[in-house]
């Protein structure tokens, strides 16, 4: 259970949880939760197309300093199945090239080269421990990114 929580204690957790549902609606939140658990412990997307892109760091772990993280304590990647279906949605023209700032794992340029931009290209993390190169692929239509 403790693990689930991440640096959240029963108490927090719950207030995070209540401000999630209030915010965002139940329906949004519970889909949120989904992917969460999805990300952190099944890691489908991840199995799907053959890479590594999940996990978290937490960011009290990093270079980062305090002053400069706010409310925020763990780095976690992009959600793969909401950004694949955002890619489409928006209809992008394919001709041009995707840069992805601030990589981390690679997720977002992995997502940028399967669908189909002339070129996708990644700028690592400033922070040391986010310096993770974009993920090997096993030759998949994501496995197209160019560093």
């Amino acid at each position: 259970m403790l693990r689930l929580l991440g640096t959240h204690t029963p108490v927090t957790a719950i207030e995070r949880l209540v401000f999630l549902v209030r915010g965002m609606g139940l329906l949004q939140t519970a889909g949120m939760l989904v992917f969460v658990i999805d990300d952190k412990y099944l890691r489908c997307f991840d199995r799907r197309d053959h890479i590594r892109t999940s996990g978290c760091i937490l960011l009290s772990n990093t270079s980062f300093a305090p002053s400069r993280l706010g409310d925020a304590t763990q780095y976690g990647p992009v959600n793969g199945w909401a950004l694949r279906r955002f890619l489409k949605r928006i209809n992008l023209p394919r001709q041009l090239h995707f840069a992805d700032l601030g990589c981390g794992f690679g997720r977002v340029c992995i997502l940028a080269a399967a669908y189909g931009f002339e070129q996708a290209f990644y700028v690592y993390e400033c922070g040391s421990q986010l310096l993770n190169p974009a993920p090997e692929t096993d030759g998949t239509p994501s496995g197209n990114t160019s560093p």
